[in-house]
């Protein structure tokens, strides 16, 4: 088994109407194909973040974007 190393991104969600919402996930962008096979397949952004899942209609979406945050530094 592989340990991956721990990676988070923020969604930044822009709808229709211009609103604009940013989800905090823990994933890398290294994701953002599977989600977006899964969105269009399906009809809906679904995100698991942690003990939340958001869900988001694809018709009320106008735009969507993954970036990946770099990691913090730790104190030693």
């Amino acid at each position: 088994m592989t340990d991956y190393p721990k990676r988070h991104s923020d969604i930044e969600i822009t709808f229709l109407d211009g609103e604009v919402q940013t989800v905090r996930c823990g994933f890398g962008s290294g994701f953002a194909s599977h989600l977006a096979k899964q969105t269009a397949e399906i009809g809906i952004l679904t995100l698991l973040c942690g003990p939340k899942t958001y869900s988001f209609p694809l018709s009320q979406i106008r735009a969507w974007t993954i970036t990946e945050i770099e990691k913090e530094v730790e104190p030693s």
